[in-house]
């Protein structure tokens, strides 16, 4: 793609009248197998091996959020910083975690939304997960179409690729020919509405530089018929997979997961889709959708059933974003499950425990976060 000349010659120039005040977080990491970085505005770079921006060979995934063909958040239009910069995070079950939240403050239009990125990755993987957790920041239900933008660089050069979709396994991958690079996109936990692929000569009005309009991004996200096979012109390509409609009250929130993978051939970029999706079953089990309304103040209920046998469920209240730690620990105060170690945003959760592999006994649930503490007790029966 040739987005090039003009905007580099435009971006040097506002780089050297810029004040190093107003550089902004970014966080450079990877798995060892794939590397990213991620800027505090959102935008998700990837490439092989060690990341090095030359060599980036997914130049953007972002998400896009889509009322009408009038008001579309994408990233170029609309993503602005916030006070949660790019920095790192842990959770549960995941080896290292690089987030950040964006607000749509640079055009200030609708939908009125800000969205958590979470870059969630285990080292020596081929894949990693970005989980988007949009929130309604309007004093209304927003209806939005939601889905996640990958703008690809196969080979570090734009133009030239291939881009398909299998159906079947429900994974977006783009390629070279003659090249062993193979990069996958696949929505986890939900049924994809549709997969959308266009040539950049089709999407943008100019060919350096992203100018598309809502009326495009809207119909790209919207539409559920999806597109099966485009080999991109000499400005390369852009393609989405979305997954749907979604009415967001007030303050609600909406998690999508996303797996990026990579291979050196369409088999194996699917086989790390595949192991995506099973890290995902299990970092899934943790916190559930919260309900619309939301609590003023940070609460864990007790457990119910109990006494239980193997399962059992904690409703926990969030008053405000904030990181949250709750473990297990058996009568001798070892700690026995981490059940969630994240930053949570505010409203009421299900947090779930299987104890299918303790022993009968009274067992203690601890909920911190802050300088909040509360624990409950229970009792495993079998």
């Amino acid at each position: 793609m040739k987005r090039a000349t003009m905007m580099i010659v435009v971006c040097v120039l506002c780089c050297l009248a810029a004040s190093d005040a107003f550089a902004q977080p970014t966080i450079t990491s990877g798995t060892g197998l794939v590397g990213f970085s991620i800027n505090s505005l959102g935008k998700l770079r990837i490439g092989p091996n060690t990341y090095l921006l030359a060599l980036r060979e997914i130049d953007r995934v972002s998400p896009i959020a889509a009322i009408n063909q009038q008001y579309v958040f994408d990233y170029m239009e609309d993503a602005d910083v916030t006070a949660e910069t790019a920095h790192m995070s842990t959770m549960a079950k995941v080896d290292s975690v690089a987030e950040c939240v964006v607000g749509n403050g640079y055009s200030n239009l609708p939908p009125k939304i800000r969205i958590r990125h979470s870059i969630l990755y285990w080292y020596n993987k081929k894949f990693i997960i970005e989980r988007f957790t949009f929130i309604n920041d309007s004093s209304i239900t927003q209806n939005l179409y939601l889905g996640a933008v990958v703008v690809p660089r196969v080979g570090a050069a734009y133009g030239g690729e291939t881009v398909k979709y299998d159906s079947t396994k429900k994974v977006a991958y783009c390629y070279r020919e003659g090249l062993a690079s193979y990069w996958g996109l696949k929505l986890l936990g939900k049924p994809t509405y549709s997969a959308k692929i266009r040539d950049w000569d089709e999407y943008s009005l100019d060919p350096n530089s992203d100018a598309s309009t809502d009326s495009i991004r809207y119909l790209m996200t919207s539409d559920k018929k999806s597109d099966l096979n485009v080999v991109a012109g000499s400005n390369g390509s852009i393609y989405q997979v979305n997954a749907g409609k979604f009415a967001l009250a007030s303050k609600d929130s909406v998690q999508l997961f996303y797996a990026i993978t990579y291979g050196a051939s369409a088999t194996e970029a699917m086989q790390w889709a595949d192991s995506a999706s099973a890290k995902y079953a299990v970092i899934a089990t943790g916190v559930a959708r919260p309900r619309q309304a939301l609590p003023e103040q940070c609460m864990l209920a007790q457990n119910y059933p109990n006494p239980f046998n193997p399962s059992t469920t904690f409703r926990i209240s969030v008053d405000h974003s904030r990181h949250v730690l709750i473990t297990v620990t058996d009568i001798l105060g070892r700690i026995v499950a981490t059940l969630v170690n994240e930053t949570v945003e505010p409203g009421t959760y299900d947090v779930s425990w299987n104890a299918g592999a303790m022993p009968s006994g009274i067992y203690f649930c601890t909920m911190r976060s802050g300088d909040f503490t509360i624990t409950r007790r229970m009792l495993l029966a079998k």
